[in-house]
Formats: structure tokens, C-alpha cells, sequence
């Protein structure tokens, strides 16, 4: 990993050249994810089945993002 200061947009420009690009999960996926989180499904389907790494998984199942999603 290669860590350097810059701002957000610096940020997002770096990841779109590298082929990244953020992902953004309707109220219906958090539930979704959530459910399956709660019945055992492992994180690391889960991001398989979505198409990105474990931790965005991860912090839709510890609520600590789409906190707002019910």
C-alpha cells in the first residue's frame, strides 16, 4: 500500500486511474447484506457476490456505515 497527503478529490481521481471506483449500496443491499450477515453468511461471499472488498461489508454489518438504513 502506498499512502501520500492529498485531498478527496485527489483521492477519487487516484482511485478511478487505478481502476477503483466507490460503491454505493441502495437501503434494499444494507438490509440485504445485513440479513445475510445475521444468518451466518461470511463476509467475504458477500463481497464476492457484490463485487468489492471485505470491509465495506463489514462496516454495513457492524452499522458503522448506512448507519441510517433500518
Amino acid at each position: 500500500m502506498h499512502l501520500f497527503v492529498g485531498t478527496r478529490s485527489d483521492n477519487m481521481q487516484d482511485a478511478i486511474r487505478k481502476g477503483l471506483k466507490p460503491r454505493r449500496f441502495t437501503p434494499d443491499q444494507v438490509r440485504e447484506i445485513r440479513a445475510a450477515i445475521d444468518r451466518g453468511v461470511r463476509v467475504a461471499t458477500l463481497a464476492a457476490v457484490h463485487g468489492v472488498s471485505w470491509q465495506p461489508i463489514w462496516m454495513i454489518g457492524k452499522r458503522r456505515s448506512y448507519g441510517d438504513v433500518r
